[in-house]
């Protein structure tokens, strides 16, 4: 199934939390994942503000959450993002891309630095931009489930704050480049 069809995705001013509100592992009552809220959606915001933009993606992949988990978390495997280089810095062996690692985004100069702050292989995956040069007070989270044991349905849910000048431009350019990402991811998956 294309990605076209099944991927909707709004930017829009926010006004309310980022929670995804039982969208982690409870997300589809028929789904093959265990029926019990992740532990990522409990965990507590730090006492950000609330960001003003927010984009919500929602994808159906070719592929089981196990294949899919990969290509978005290990440096490796993020090639679909785009071209630049990506590195990862964690002082956990056992889980290197877990939690409190950091992911950087490389072109020519650091660009952005993202801290892992929850992750449950293969459903669930938060993280928080810790450094950029283009968003402030961002904040994501990424739902997996597989309602038929085969396919992939993504969740994924951004929020900042734009430190550009047209914020609103900014959110509209970051919304269209990751859904020709999910593109990609889609294709690489195939």
């Amino acid at each position: 199934m294309g990605i076209r069809g099944a991927m909707r995705i709004h930017c829009r001013v926010i006004l309310g939390a980022l929670a995804l509100g039982g969208c982690g592992r409870a997300m589809a009552p028929d789904s093959k994942v265990p029926d019990a809220p992740s532990t990522c959606d409990q965990v507590e915001d730090p006492g950000h503000d609330e960001p003003r933009f927010r984009i919500e993606l929602q994808a159906t992949l070719g592929a089981t959450p196990a294949a899919v988990f990969p290509h978005l978390h290990d440096p490796e495997h993020l090639r679909w993002l785009g071209r630049f280089r990506l590195t990862r810095r964690s002082d956990d062996p056992t889980h290197p891309s877990g939690v409190g690692s950091v992911r950087r985004v490389t072109v020519f100069v650091p660009i952005v630095e993202e801290t892992i702050v929850c992750f449950e292989p293969p459903y669930a995956l938060d993280y928080a931009v810790t450094y950029s040069r283009a968003y402030a007070n961002h904040h994501a989270a990424i739902r997996l489930s597989s309602p038929d044991g085969v396919r992939t349905q993504l969740h994924w849910v951004i929020g900042f704050d734009s430190k550009r000048r047209n914020g609103s431009a900014h959110a509209r350019f970051t919304e269209r480049y990751l859904e020709r990402a999910l593109e990609r991811l889609q294709r690489s998956l195939e």
